[in-house]
């Protein structure tokens, strides 16, 4: 196809759009759906602290990609392989807030805040993540086929701790929530 020809079939298809601007816009949410979709976001993040990829699975599509909070690009394979309980002594979950549902003919758009804690050595870190993902309209079931999340910038300083420094080398360590850790020891 020419240049022209293509030209003319984008301005074709845009005209389509602007002659029915109605077309592309999001069919309000029923509560049931968002009831729905609050309560399968809740089950997920509930999952990441024990590893638990059950439920992951039950929602990705084999095709999904995830952006970390570091901005990487992930497989659902990948993730899935990731996704391990939190280690021994530390503890930690993430609470699904203000979600929103935006309906479209094949897909939804579910956005919410991850508010996050974990304790580390005695430390509450904290760490709210804005969330987004897609999730196509197949039948029965959804499937998610992204899932992008950006770290907010702020973060709760967690104060000094007492830790047991006998036998350990200075390190930093960073926690799922992403904040890093200086471990000044003496």
């Amino acid at each position: 196809m020419s240049n022209q020809r293509r030209k003319a079939a984008w301005l074709g298809a845009a005209a389509l759009l602007v002659a029915r601007p109605g077309a592309a816009r999001p069919a309000s949410s029923s509560q049931e759906t968002v009831a729905w979709f609050q309560a399968t976001e809740q089950k997920l993040m509930d999952s990441i602290g024990a590893g638990d990829t059950a439920p992951w699975e039950r929602v990705m599509d084999e095709a999904c990609i995830v952006t970390s909070e570091e901005g990487e690009l992930i497989s659902r394979q990948e993730f899935l392989k990731q996704l391990k309980p939190l280690p021994s002594g530390l503890a930690g979950g993430i609470q699904v807030k203000e979600l929103t549902v935006q309906e479209f003919p094949a897909f939804a758009s579910v956005r919410f805040l991850a508010d996050e804690w974990e304790v580390v050595f005695g430390q509450r870190l904290v760490t709210q993540y804005r969330m987004t993902e897609r999730l196509r309209a197949l039948r029965p079931a959804r499937r998610m086929d992204v899932r992008d999340g950006r770290a907010r910038t702020s973060h709760a300083d967690p104060g000094a701790a007492q830790v047991r420094t006998a036998g350990l080398e200075p390190r930093s360590l960073v926690t799922r929530a992403g904040a890093a850790l200086r471990l000044g020891l003496s």
